[in-house]
């Protein structure tokens, strides 16, 4: 068939082949006959100046004008293409798009690898691998890591890295009493199996599910959230002074199963907060090398420092006596120590004997200076002896004075701490032994209640006035002992 014309409406059944020329209102164009199978719904269009319309492999095109069409799932109306169904771009590319419109009523899970709107989050959402986890675009960041940890770890845990293997980050459980597991990389969004891949939200929502739950029901929505030991979590401020104040997030949902909480950037050590104890900041030294300590150092515009810090055990610089590390409140002498108390308060030192870390202290004051000048000694230096020196070198005591005092009926070396000795020998002989290695100016008083028995005075070593003998006391006699600066002792 050839030379025909058609002036209405036409309808084509099954399959046509043609070759030529085409005229709609007037104007012709070329058929192309790759694009001719139309069946009883596939396309319907209006002439327009210059149309071409086609089908490229049941999908309809348009090259030039303006026409609107349906076919199947598809349609084009007002420069608008529209697709009810599933676009497969078989591993194309979708260019030049100058933006997409995401149906915000969709109301779906995306799966791993798919895109959808989270009317919930207000974003887009993105199914991450594994299916379990959902990314909300713009409010979270997640980091996909390995349990090295040795036992499975579920959802809502906080972690820790402990090193890395396959190009992942290793994590096992944080935990607030070990400094080596208290830096947070963030808690678990899903359940992460032994030597398994998983999630990790370092920032953003983390929530439970029926299958993987998280139990909040314990807290307020709104509470601060603590890490504690094992990688749990806690809304009490801790209070012990050997654990870490790690502050990482907030309770958003207060549920048993679905519970929700918002991981921050975790704050090792709080500062501002609301808490019934003593806000503290830590700062964690386990190395034990010789130049080892911790501690808190200002420095000012001129590079100077005053640094309050303990030395950690192996420090050969900082230690006592005894080979202990010692506290130190130090700067390099760039001026006076000023130690300042508003108010006329007093100044008041305390020793903790316990070691308890707490306000048990409060009950063994040693030292007191008020805001008079007056200085009020408790107990006696480890030392054994005291000095009060006044600006000219004179001692002055404005109430009475109290010195120890003890009772020997057998032999006694005498202490640093000791004043007065008394004797008694009514049932043995007794030897009163003066100390060995004396402080210079140390005085010590000794009388003979009872010489029964014989009572020697011993000076252990030394010379007691200018010889090396013992020498005997007889009842009610007394001698007063002080050191010189070489160790010997002298009558008074």
């Amino acid at each position: 068939m050839s030379g025909f014309e058609v002036t209405g409406d036409v309808t084509i059944f099954g399959t046509t082949t043609a070759d030529g020329f085409y005229t709609i209102d007037g104007n012709s164009d070329q058929w192309n006959s790759a694009y001719s199978t139309v069946n009883s719904n596939s396309a319907s269009w209006a002439g327009g100046s210059g149309v071409t319309v086609g089908l490229e492999g049941q999908i309809p095109f348009v090259a030039a004008g303006d026409a609107d069409f349906e076919y199947g799932a598809m349609s084009y109306s007002s420069s608008t293409l529209s697709v009810t169904g599933d676009l497969d771009m078989t591993d194309g590319d979708l260019n030049n798009v100058g933006h997409i419109q995401f149906d915000i009523t969709h109301g779906v899970d995306p799966a791993v690898g798919h895109l959808a709107w989270d009317s919930d989050a207000g974003t887009l959402g993105l199914g991450m691998v594994g299916d379990n986890v959902t990314l909300q675009i713009g409010q979270e960041t997640v980091v996909y890591v390995r349990n090295k940890s040795g036992a499975d770890i579920p959802n809502g845990k906080l972690v820790y890295t402990t090193g890395s293997q396959g190009n992942r980050l290793t994590i096992d459980l944080a935990d607030n009493t070990d400094s080596d597991k208290f830096h947070i990389l963030g808690m678990t969004t899903e359940d992460i199996d032994d030597n398994a891949d998983g999630f990790v939200t370092t920032s953003g929502l983390v929530r439970g599910t029926g299958a993987q739950p998280i139990n909040t029901s314990g807290f307020t929505e709104g509470d601060s959230l603590y890490l504690n030991s094992n990688g749990d979590y806690t809304n009490e401020h801790p209070s012990s002074s050997i654990v870490g104040t790690i502050l990482f997030g907030h309770v958003v949902r207060s549920h048993a199963n679905t519970g929700m909480i918002l991981m921050t950037a975790p704050q090792s050590f709080s500062v501002g907060n609301d808490f019934d104890g003593t806000l503290r900041q830590s700062v964690v030294n386990k190395n034990s090398g010789v130049n080892a300590a911790a501690g808190f150092t200002a420095v000012n515009n001129a590079n100077h420092f005053t640094t309050m810090g303990i030395a950690c055990t192996g420090n050969t610089t900082f230690q006592d006596a005894g080979g202990d590390p010692v506290s130190v409140y130090y700067s390099p002498g760039y001026g006076d120590h000023w130690h300042a108390v508003d108010g006329a308060k007093d100044f008041v030192w305390f020793t903790d004997p316990t070691d308890s870390h707490n306000n048990s202290a409060l009950n063994n004051e040693v030292m007191r200076l008020s805001s008079d000048g007056t200085l009020q000694l408790n107990q006696y230096t480890t030392n054994g002896y005291m000095r009060f020196v006044n600006s000219d070198g004179t001692v002055a005591v404005d109430s009475s004075l109290t010195l120890p005092i003890v009772s020997k009926t057998a032999n006694y070396t005498v202490l640093a701490t000791d004043y007065t000795i008394l004797v008694d020998a009514s049932s043995t002989a007794v030897t009163i032994t003066l100390p060995a290695s004396p402080s210079e100016g140390q005085l010590w008083n000794i009388k003979v209640k009872d010489s029964t028995n014989t009572v020697t005075i011993s000076p252990n070593g030394n010379n007691l006035d200018g010889e090396s003998s013992d020498i005997a006391l007889i009842e009610d006699e007394s001698i007063t002992v002080q050191a010189d600066n070489s160790g010997d002792f002298w009558i008074l």
